[in-house]
């Protein structure tokens, strides 16, 4: 899933000019940038003061227009929708303090993007992935691998037996 939508917001973007391989194929470089953007995956973010929470799944920082993204990834159980997305904007207000501080950003925000392992969608989803660039079609894309992969799991755990 996060694949996915690191391939959609790096076309967004304009980060890349090259064809994309399916996602199952695709290794996201840890930094991209071009027309002052950058998109950082799964990367550590170094800061002056310590912060409990400092490696989201992605960030994007745009210079042009003093702004950025932290974009955190979940697959929950359906019952933990709303609380693992209330943990997710928890996690990085610290970091967000200080990525505002330091990148000399005015804006910056956290997006849980957040699926759960039977494929239902919280309910901000479709209006997170608006508000970050990418075509709110990109979650049919997420929601199709996390139930594959659900699937793959519960294949994997019946045939042990």
């Amino acid at each position: 899933m996060a694949k996915i939508l690191h391939i959609a917001l790096i076309r967004a973007f304009g980060t890349t000019q090259e064809k994309q391989k399916p996602y199952y194929r695709y290794t996201p470089e840890t930094t991209m940038e071009r027309n002052g953007i950058k998109v950082y995956w799964d990367r550590t973010l170094r800061t002056d003061r310590e912060v409990g929470s400092n490696r989201p799944g992605i960030v994007v920082v745009d210079k042009v227009n003093k702004k950025a993204y932290i974009i955190e990834i979940a697959i929950p159980h359906v019952h933990n929708i709303q609380t693992v997305y209330e943990e997710k904007m928890r996690k990085y207000e610290a970091l967000d303090r200080e990525m505002k501080r330091i990148w000399e950003v005015e804006r910056i925000k956290t997006y849980p993007i957040i699926i759960s392992s039977t494929g239902h969608i919280h309910s901000k989803l479709l209006t997170n992935l608006e508000e970050i660039g990418v075509r709110k079609e990109v979650f049919k894309k997420m929601q199709k691998a996390v139930i594959i992969g659900t699937c793959g799991i519960v294949r994997e755990v019946l045939s042990s037996d």
